[in-house]
């Protein structure tokens, strides 16, 4: 019983945590945690260890990462992140 408790607010202050970090990270290091979670979550749910799956989940609720709906945004962040790359290698080709 005291090390449900001690779990269960051990859980409630690492969220408090992320939910004050996680707003203030940039939004492009936001979206690669997403994405490496979201991998991390594929490759879990390949595993036949169910315990694997759930960590991953226990970890994407504390930082507030939504799995189911992280597969779209993982397309859209790669096709920004080749933007970006573009955009900085046509700067320094022109510097």
């Amino acid at each position: 019983m005291i090390k449900e408790i001690t779990f269960q607010l051990v859980i409630k202050l690492v969220s408090e945590i992320f939910e004050l970090l996680i707003p203030r990270l940039s939004k492009h290091i936001r979206e690669l945690l997403t994405i490496y979670l979201y991998d991390l979550y594929k490759k879990a749910k390949a595993t036949n260890n169910i315990f694997d799956d759930y960590a991953i989940e226990l970890i994407a609720r504390i930082l507030n990462i939504n799995l189911e709906e992280n597969r779209i945004e993982k397309k859209e962040t790669r096709e920004e992140d080749n933007s970006e790359a573009q955009e900085n290698s046509q700067h320094e080709n022109i510097v």
